[in-house]
């Protein structure tokens, strides 16, 4: 050939021969593999939904015992006290009722205090798992967007 004007030409086909049964146990591999993470994914999704609805529901108690204190058991205990503190002073009660009620009083409103600390926990951790940022006003008024 390097004598002459000729040329050679040469070539390849490979054709594979049995690739997709090869290929089989690694297809279902993946396959498997998708499976799980999305199960996986689905699990982790229902896990932070119940504890975003575990935090909701600390924070409507907590909310609504603060609530409560505030509306209608402080100012019951406030009246009962000014009541005991005249009846003291004019002789018809004895101290000890008066500062039983006074204690009584302390009391509720350091109740009212942890209530609404644990509902601005519960809102913190609410705002954690959403990662949205909602506002308690004064009195921890219920923000109709908190709800999950």
């Amino acid at each position: 050939m390097a004598d002459g004007d000729d040329f050679g030409l040469v070539g390849s086909v490979s054709i594979p021969l049995g690739t997709t049964r090869r290929a089989q146990p690694g297809i279902r591999a993946a396959r498997a593999e998708l499976t799980a993470l999305e199960i996986e994914r689905e699990a982790m999704g229902l896990s932070l939904y119940s504890t975003l609805a575990e935090a909701h529901g600390r924070f409507e108690v907590a909310r609504l015992e603060a609530q409560r204190l505030g509306e209608d058991v402080l100012p019951r205990l406030a009246k009962a006290e000014a009541a005991a503190a005249t009846a003291y002073r004019a002789g018809a009660a004895s101290y000890l009722e008066w500062s039983s009620l006074q204690a009584e009083h302390a009391a509720a409103r350091q109740q009212q205090l942890a209530a609404a600390l644990e509902a601005q926990r519960a809102l913190i951790e609410i705002q954690r798992l959403t990662g949205q940022a909602f506002v308690a006003g004064p009195g921890l008024q219920h923000n109709q967007g908190a709800t999950p």
